[in-house]
């Protein structure tokens, strides 16, 4: 019915849990974007890729438990801070806002 109308794309959306994600033993990698793929055995990523689909982008959700202990901010600055530099445009910004957040951060966990 959508090919006779002329339609050439489908926007759908699959949640999974991250421990399944990181722990696949292969990943379907998306077309844009860097934040990763889907599990290549997870029937709904398969489904979709046995049907000709194209993972076109991953969105990626974190938690962050809190209070975050003072010694773990630094490293988590450095981590941020790495992967936003792979923009240049963005990792300025991305640096000033989390070195706002992390100070933020650091004021409420005394």
């Amino acid at each position: 019915m959508a090919a006779e109308s002329g339609r050439t794309s489908l926007d759908a959306y699959c949640e999974l849990p991250a421990g399944p994600v990181e722990n696949a033993a292969r990943l379907i990698p998306a077309k844009s974007g860097r934040a990763g793929g889907l599990p290549a055995d997870d029937p709904a990523v398969a489904f979709a890729a046995r049907a000709d689909y194209e993972l076109e982008q991953v969105e990626r959700a974190s938690r962050l438990a809190l209070p975050v202990p003072a010694s773990q901010l630094d490293a988590l600055e450095t981590e941020a801070s790495s992967r936003a530099t792979a923009t240049p445009w963005l990792g300025g910004l991305i640096s000033v806002l989390t070195n706002s957040w992390l100070n933020t951060l650091s004021s409420r966990t005394g």
